[in-house]
């Protein structure tokens, strides 16, 4: 599960042709320099599949060191919010994922009482996001009661599994969920930094220190862009992912 989502993470933050190309090559060569050495062989393999993420997301966005090309692509900088929902999307999918598993996992362990209240979050977070559709006009009328039955019997079982106190948990899991923005957020910060290096490099009117300045500012920008995908992949699934289903 951690090797499909954290280089989809990665890939949707850092989303650039350029940056992905370089940190390919630096895998592949960290792999033939170190082939002796198992934690960089491990290190080069993820690195490997964020770059793969990265290029296809950056043909996508159709950047290439914050250049934009000339083809149709989804213009990640313009369309936020089809960007936001689909981040917001993304992370409802694994923290319903996550609570599958929890609910796999209190039925090995025969704690019924676990596993109802996992499967009453799971249908208590459908039935608000239906019912969320519903009022925002991207869903059929046709489903405001059904939602509404599901959510209401999803908070009867997690009260009775979970006391009043599954109700404020629930909240914490609609937190869980928008958390999941952050890959928007961050996504649009390295875009925005990597267009402020080129729109710098030409104001210069010079060809010398312009390249400097783009060598310069786009190895700093890949190098936090590296961090900060990194960390926030991780965060995502330790934070909000893993505590659905590991205690």
């Amino acid at each position: 599960v951690v090797s499909f989502f954290f280089p989809l993470f990665f890939g949707i933050i850092i989303g650039d042709i350029g940056y992905g190309t370089v940190l390919g090559l630096l895998a592949l060569w960290l792999r033939r320099k170190f082939s002796q050495s198992a934690a960089v062989q491990s290190a080069a393999r993820i690195a490997l599949h964020g770059a793969l993420s990265t290029v296809f997301f950056g043909t996508i966005f159709a950047e290439f060191f914050g250049y934009i090309l000339p083809y149709p692509h989804f213009k990640r900088g313009e369309q936020t919010t089809a960007l936001l929902l689909f981040c917001i999307a993304l992370g409802a999918t694994q923290i319903l994922l996550g609570f599958v598993l929890g609910v796999i996992n209190a039925l090995r362990e025969r704690h019924k009482k676990h596993a109802l209240a996992k499967l009453a979050a799971i249908g208590a977070l459908i039935g608000s996001g239906l019912a969320v559709g519903v009022f925002a006009g991207q869903l059929p009328e046709a489903l405001r009661t059904p939602s509404f039955a599901l959510l209401a019997s999803a908070l009867v079982l997690l009260v009775m599994s979970e006391g009043f106190l599954g109700i404020l948990e629930l909240i914490s899991y609609v937190g869980n969920i928008i958390s999941y923005a952050r890959l928007m957020g961050f996504g649009l910060v390295g875009l925005k930094i990597a267009e402020l290096i080129n729109e710098a490099g030409h104001e210069l009117h010079n060809i010398f220190l312009a390249g400097v300045i783009g060598i310069v500012g786009h190895s700093a920008n890949l190098g936090l862009a590296l961090f900060e995908s990194t960390v926030q992949s991780a965060r995502l699934h330790y934070v909000e992912f893993f505590q659905k289903f590991l205690d």
